[in-house]
């Protein structure tokens, strides 16, 4: 049998055993912040940056107490049901639904089942016992957390209650002493011994009332600060695993333990958990494992325990946490709310990381876990726009997603609120510049708040939109009888045009003048003639225009200019005329002499 949570729990190692490939292994989180973890709730890049978007992995048999002077919840240790335990510390701020992991220098080693309560006088929380499934043994040390030093210290008593698990603890403010009631000692039954706590002078003493509680262990226990109790409901008390519906009310001042006799009551149950709403002045009790056995159908019932006149109320709020066995549950006194966290669907069942808040005033539960991040962002760039597409979180909290934030920048990691996009999974970007890069980033929203920031994308919208180019003259067919053409066309595009040019073999080609308006003078070849337009926009699109243009060859050798034939022709009537003129005078002076 091992030792820890399993201890004393007949068949827990076994099931649990068989059961745990089923199981996925948690993701730890441990991003470092400051002592001061406050951070606004609106920005999760800021959010993110400070670690803060995360949350303690799926978990259950933690404790959690609330410290007044910080106003935070704290969270320690845990396990889930293949016999992993924790040693990490986390802080909860409610106002900001914020998790921030702790990075104490030292720490308790990893653990289960052991009880943790705040000491208001001398502001540490105050933890004792537990056990470690990895070493399989049960523990007896007394440690104190400071959250403004972030430091957990070991403060070795002279004596103590002796190494147990299956315990809970209470701070009685009145008498300034934490109360320790059962527990199993190792290889042991359920106990039935009542210890106290003195910070100040590090010290436990045990107490004897003549009457109490009978052997137990895996109950709760909350100090009634108005009546100046602690009560006690609940727990196994047998390691056949029976368990009773049994309320006691402890008065440190008299050392006497009362039982209470409320009816109606809380079915029997084991792994419930219990704190007291100082501001409406009950005890408020939260699911466990009704019946018995480890493996025993679990409730997420809420009641309700008002010691001056005995009386639980069941709430039956209109929705609640789902049924879990052994969650954690503190309440906030500056919000006036019960946080509750993690738990397992049963003892050996799987665990979650759920964060959950309770207002008896208006008797509702109010999920409080972030969705995930967003899966495969994709950013697809076009012509003066960027596509947005992604998948939906791998889990949203519990409550579904409302709507997707979209984030950009122009740098990498440098994004910025965008648009809500709605609860739709793809965006259009259309406020972007054709050549410039932006990053993309999103996020989920539902009913707790807005979940940490998708990984990164980054796209580059271009220009695709082809310019358009035409030949205005020659006209396309057009015969000529020069062989140098003026050709004239115009050009435009949606954005800009970079130049023209023209050719008239498609290889070898002559920048024309202007852009929208342009010519360019050409040389054809005699016969039929294919001139070219080509025009490029500063995207880089190309678009081109020809036309077939006749250069006419009649009465000439082919390829000869008919300007040359003509000054050619002229050349010759000239030298002509020259030779008759000599001629003439020659004749005419022979006839003289």
């Amino acid at each position: 049998m091992k030792a820890g949570c399993g201890r004393g729990v007949p068949g827990l190692r076994s099931t649990t055993l068989a059961i745990s490939v089923l199981f996925v292994l948690p993701i730890l989180f441990s991003l470092a912040t400051s002592a001061d973890d406050s951070v606004p709730s609106s920005s999760p890049s800021a959010r993110e940056l400070l670690g803060l978007d995360a949350s303690p992995s799926v978990r259950s048999f933690h404790d959690m107490a609330y410290d007044t002077e910080s106003d935070r919840t704290i969270l320690f240790g845990g396990g889930i049901s293949d016999f992993t335990n924790y040693d990490d510390t986390w802080a909860y701020e409610l106002n900001g639904n914020v998790w921030v992991h702790r990075n104490p220098a030292i720490a308790p080693r990893e653990r289960c089942c052991f009880g943790m309560a705040y000491d208001a006088d001398s502001d540490v929380i105050v933890l004792f016992g537990g056990g470690d499934d990895t070493e399989e043994i049960e523990l007896n040390e007394t440690w104190i957390y400071d959250y403004n030093t972030d430091a957990w210290t070991e403060m070795t008593p002279a004596a103590d209650p002796g190494p147990r698990a299956g315990h809970r603890m209470a701070y009685d403010a009145e008498s300034d002493r934490i109360i320790l009631y059962g527990g199993h000692l190792k290889g042991s039954p359920p106990s039935q011994d009542t210890w106290a706590y003195d910070f100040d002078s590090n010290t436990w003493s045990e107490m004897a009332p003549a009457t109490h509680p009978a052997t137990i262990d895996y109950y709760s226990l909350a100090y009634d600060d108005e009546s100046d109790r602690v009560v006690l409901f609940g727990g196994r008390v047998d390691q056949s695993d029976n368990t009773n519906d049994e309320t006691w009310a402890y008065d440190y001042n008299s050392d006497t333990w009362t039982q209470m006799n409320a009816n109606p009551r809380p079915a029997q149950r084991w792994f419930h958990a219990m704190a007291y709403d100082g501001q409406s002045d009950r005890v408020i009790l939260f699911g466990g494992t009704t019946g018995s056995g480890v493996a025993g159908p679990s409730s997420n019932e809420t009641w309700a325990y008002d010691f001056n006149v005995d009386s639980w109320t069941n709430l039956e709020p209109a929705s609640a946490p789902s049924v879990r066995a052994s969650p954690g549950l503190a309440y906030d006194l500056e919000s006036d709310r019960m946080v509750l966290f993690g738990g397992a669907v049963s003892a050996v069942g799987v665990s979650n990381n759920e964060t959950w808040a309770y207002d008896y005033n208006s008797n509702t539960w109010d999920p409080l876990t972030l969705p995930s991040a967003p899966l495969n962002l994709q950013a697809s760039a076009g012509d003066g726009q960027v596509v947005l597409a992604w998948a939906s979180p791998a889990s949203t909290g519990g409550p579904p997603v409302e709507s997707y934030k979209t984030y950009r920048g122009g740098t990498a990691g440098g994004a910025s609120f965008l648009v809500d996009a709605g609860n739709v999974l793809t965006y259009t970007d259309t406020g972007v510049t054709n050549g410039l890069t932006y990053y993309y980033r999103v996020s989920a929203v539902t009913a707790a708040g807005e979940g940490p920031l998708s990984s990164e994308r980054s796209a580059t919208p271009m220009d695709t939109t082809d310019p358009v180019v035409t030949i205005t003259s020659p006209v396309d067919g057009a015969t000529v009888s020069f062989a140098s053409v003026e050709v004239q066309g115009t050009a435009s595009d949606n954005n800009a045009i970079e130049r023209v040019e023209v050719s008239t073999d498609g290889a070898n080609w002559t920048l024309a003048t202007g852009t929208e308006a342009w010519s360019a003078t050409v040389i054809l070849d005699g016969g039929v003639n294919t001139v070219h337009a080509r025009v490029r926009d500063v995207a880089g699109n190309v678009a081109t225009e020809s036309v077939m243009v006749t250069l006419r060859t009649t009465d000439r050798p082919p390829g000869v200019d008919p300007m040359v034939l003509a000054l050619s022709a002229a050349i010759a009537v000239a030298a002509g005329a020259a030779v008759a003129l000599l001629a003439y005078r020659k004749r005419r002076g022979r006839r003289n002499t």
